[in-house]
């Protein structure tokens, strides 16, 4: 059994570059609610750290439904993913809740 891979280092760690391409897109509905999407891609650019199945890539993207109110804000995002699955494709569901002082 191979040994399980290293992770990912920091993007300032030079001998094992990286990059990530975000995208976040949205329509609000409500004055409180917003439907959009999500999506994230990942590659090594070089080293041999790989991702989880020898991977040098992995990505995310999912609809994503957002509701706020003044300074706060509750997000739900789920769909597909490859990110930290060794063989085929699994599922990403993340919620969040947050605000902001300004």
């Amino acid at each position: 059994m191979d040994a399980p891979p290293k992770p990912l280092p920091y993007a300032d760690e030079v001998e094992d570059p990286h990059g990530e391409l975000l995208d976040r897109v949205g329509y609000d509905v409500l004055p409180f609610l917003r439907l959009g999407g999500e999506g994230r891609a990942r590659v090594r650019f070089s080293g041999d750290v790989t991702l989880p199945g020898g991977r040098t890539w992995d990505m995310f993207i999912a609809p994503q439904v957002l509701g706020y109110y003044g300074a706060f804000f509750g997000a739900l995002t789920a769909g597909p993913s490859t990110v930290g699955i060794a063989d085929g494709v699994g599922w990403l569901a993340l919620a969040s809740i947050g605000g902001v002082m300004f």
